[in-house]
């Protein structure tokens, strides 16, 4: 298991004893950052926040504290900037992944009309084409096997010898790659997803795409993975995640619904859930729709 805390980073990036203790423990820190100018938080948040959230980057990367990134994309707002944030997963070693969430109308955002050219999934897709000096295309993402297509979607990038990075969904076959990303955020790590990954990479060892130069790079980038987890001689969950976290890059695109979007099949298959207090598990944007406040 794994612990994150989330922040928007006005206290966190000042008290730095607070934040050895989150490095000492591995705890991620999850920090909302939506964009790269203070226009952009002056219009979500309603203050200048930029200096607070580069200064915390800062400081867990010199603590070597592994971080994600979580955006909120309004229309007209940092939409057409989202490359930009994307950037940064490819710029930072401790920053592990990027989640944007195509803004919701629902809590505290319920009163605000739903805007006709509201974000989805798709449009942060196009506009996260070249982010990373040309790493990211559209063809890299695909849905989470467990949720439904409109609710979420995401990326995985392998960090290969030369210090670039690789889509993995490139690597692989389709149905292959969607058996690897089954209701995981991070493969890998137990050992069943293990299992899978070492067949993957035998098939992808065994395969003409081998031959490439491009595929060499990538093989002996897996190689080194593989035999960093396993030079203990046996698999161990602990070992296994901290080395895939540090040499796998993430981007998730996750789309909440409103009373303007809510959609019943969605909601059926949702799986992101809030534990109630009389022990049900309530799919979140049920909650977020009818409980939050």
């Amino acid at each position: 298991m794994r612990v994150s805390v989330s922040t928007n980073g006005l206290t966190l990036s000042r008290d730095l004893d607070l934040l050895r203790f989150l490095a000492e423990r591995r705890v991620i820190v999850s920090l909302q950052f939506d964009g790269l100018s203070d226009d952009i938080y002056q219009a979500l948040r309603g203050r200048p926040m930029l200096e607070s959230k580069r200064r915390l980057i800062d400081a867990c990367g010199q603590l070597d504290t592994p971080m994600s990134l979580t955006a909120t994309v309004a229309s007209g707002v940092n939409d057409t900037r989202v490359a930009e944030i994307a950037s940064l997963l490819f710029e930072y070693d401790h920053v592990l992944s990027v989640m944007f969430q195509p803004a919701a109308y629902a809590g505290h955002a319920a009163q605000t009309q739903r805007p006709p050219g509201a974000v989805t999934i798709p449009d942060v897709i196009a506009r996260l084409r070249g982010a990373g000096q040309g790493t990211v295309s559209p063809e890299d993402f695909s849905p989470l096997p467990c949720s439904h297509p409109a609710c979420f979607s995401l990326a995985f990038y392998l960090k290969v010898e030369d210090g670039s990075f690789r889509p993995i969904k490139q690597m692989l076959d389709l149905e292959r790659y969607l058996d690897l990303i089954q209701n995981r955020a991070l493969f890998g790590t137990d050992e069943e997803s293990f299992q899978a990954v070492t067949d993957a990479v035998y098939a992808l060892w065994s395969g003409p795409a081998a031959m490439s130069p491009d595929s060499k790079k990538t093989l002996a980038a897996i190689r080194r993975l593989l035999s960093d987890i396993t030079s203990c001689g046996c698999y161990q969950p602990g070992r296994a995640w901290a080395t895939a976290e540090r040499s796998v890059k993430s981007i998730f695109i996750h789309q909440f619904m409103d009373r303007h979007t809510f959609d019943l099949s969605r909601a059926r298959k949702c799986c992101q859930v809030y534990p109630q207090a009389d022990g049900r598990l309530m799919p979140a944007c049920v909650f977020n729709c009818l409980k939050r406040p």
